[in-house]
């Protein structure tokens, strides 16, 4: 036992008061029963229990060293033993209650071992005051919630996990959804996006654009839209089994049909320049090519040009396929006239024909040809009630030119010239 002090020293010639000296002898009672007064608790440096067997009525407030319980404090509180706490090295705790302990260094459990609490108290993190604001509880049954700073970062339940704030992970690392196996997602380059499910890419993000893996499909369930505006009214979608249609605006586009046909809804547009491709041959197509002007070409040939005025140009072919048309095959000109030059009916003809002299007639074409090595045929009718005959003459220096031709007309019977309604037919390149 350490030192105890005396509150009252008597000397000689002193009057010795009963008081006094029964406040010494208190001094050195209460040491031995437990009741040690303040003044002498700062001079205390040690104080030695001799253990003993539990008593079998302790005193209110004794406290003692158990042997009856190995190594245990008990206190008696008036009305039952209190068990303090262990006091070998390895401390074990069964059915204890402890009011507000403070545990300096570690603390643990055996194998078996588990701590309780009561719902809705805290597990503080942060200091040992129990008013910190980085905590543990279960703000509701079965649902645990993590604060620190005293906001709500994570709730973990029985059914969902939900998270308060934002969630990072290491670049590179891999965020599982399969317990750790081989579905994840993982950022696999700078600011792209990767997902795999059972180890092959699914898809990639990037923050211009959105792939799917090399053999990977992408499936939507029948009746489902699939939307080109973020859930408006432009979409896909496979409105029954063989036919998907695209509706823009909420009005439909156009439809494509499991026999291969394509219906639009509306007028089809085609940018000016651009090419609608006939096959998956890149050589088979429609443009529009010039203002007004449509070409279809077929293996890289021009075969089709329509104009705004009614007219197609077909390519010259020679020789030609048997029962196609080509520009070699088309009528360029023709006229119907009568025996003084009026223009009856025709086609590429400017106007009516001069007629210079008796039986001799200059046809003027609207569109020249190329060159003169063109074909003509012409058809006189009856020559004042006799046959004729019609040619190409030479008068006026020549017969025949680009842009006209002179005819001449006889009578078979006796060679003279003679006016006469007459027909005439050419073909050529212009």
């Amino acid at each position: 036992m350490g030192l105890i002090v005396k509150p009252n020293t008597f000397v000689p010639g002193t009057v010795i008061r009963s008081a006094e000296v029964n406040a010494d002898f208190d001094t050195l009672y209460n040491a031995f029963n437990g009741g040690i007064t303040t003044p002498n608790l700062g001079s205390l440096t040690s104080i030695t229990f001799t253990p003993i067997a539990d008593p079998g009525s302790p005193a209110s407030d004794q406290f003692w060293i158990s042997t009856t319980t190995s190594n245990t404090i008990k206190y008696y509180d008036g009305a039952a033993t209190r068990s303090i706490t262990d006091l070998s090295l390895t401390q074990t705790l069964s059915n204890k209650t402890l009011s507000s302990p403070l545990i300096n260094g570690n603390f643990g459990l055996n194998a078996s071992g588990s701590i309780g609490i009561p719902s809705g108290q805290k597990i503080f993190l942060d200091g040992t005051n129990l008013s910190g604001d980085t905590y543990i509880f279960e703000v509701a049954p079965n649902i645990a919630r993590i604060f620190t700073g005293g906001a709500p970062r994570l709730d973990v339940g029985n059914v969902i996990t939900q998270i308060y704030t934002d969630t990072s992970i290491e670049t590179t690392n891999k965020l599982f959804l399969d317990g750790g196996g081989d579905t994840y997602f993982i950022e696999s380059a700078a600011n792209v996006i990767t997902a795999f499910a059972g180890g092959t890419n699914v898809f990639s993000s990037s923050s211009v654009q959105l792939g799917l893996g090399s053999t990977i499909d992408l499936a939507l369930s029948s009746g489902k839209k699939f939307y080109l505006d973020g859930g408006g009214n432009d979409y896909w979608t496979n409105s029954s089994n063989g036919t998907n249609q695209l509706w823009a605006n909420g009005l439909l586009a156009f439809s494509t049909l499991s026999t291969g046909e394509v219906y639009f809804g509306d007028n089809a547009y085609m940018i000016h320049g651009k090419k609608f491709f006939l096959s998956d041959i890149t050589n088979d197509y429609w443009i529009n090519s010039a203002s007004g002007q449509n070409d279809l070409y077929s293996a890289g040939t021009l075969t089709i040009r329509t104009k705004s005025t009614g007219e197609v140009l077909f390519p010259a072919v020679d020789p030609p396929t048997a029962n196609y048309a080509n520009r070699n095959s088309i009528v360029k000109a023709w006229g119907k006239f009568a025996n003084d030059g009026t223009l009856l009916a025709g086609y590429n003809i400017n106007g009516n024909a001069t007629h210079p002299a008796t039986g001799r007639y200059t046809i003027s074409f609207t569109t020249s040809f190329s060159s003169t090595n063109y074909s003509i045929t012409i058809t006189p009718e009856l020559v004042g009630g006799y046959g004729g005959s019609a040619h190409v003459g030479n008068w006026l220096q020549s017969g025949i030119a680009s842009g006209s031709i002179n005819v001449g007309i006889q009578r078979i019977s006796d060679g003279t010239e003679r006016d006469a309604q007459f027909s005439i037919m050419v073909i050529g390149t212009q």
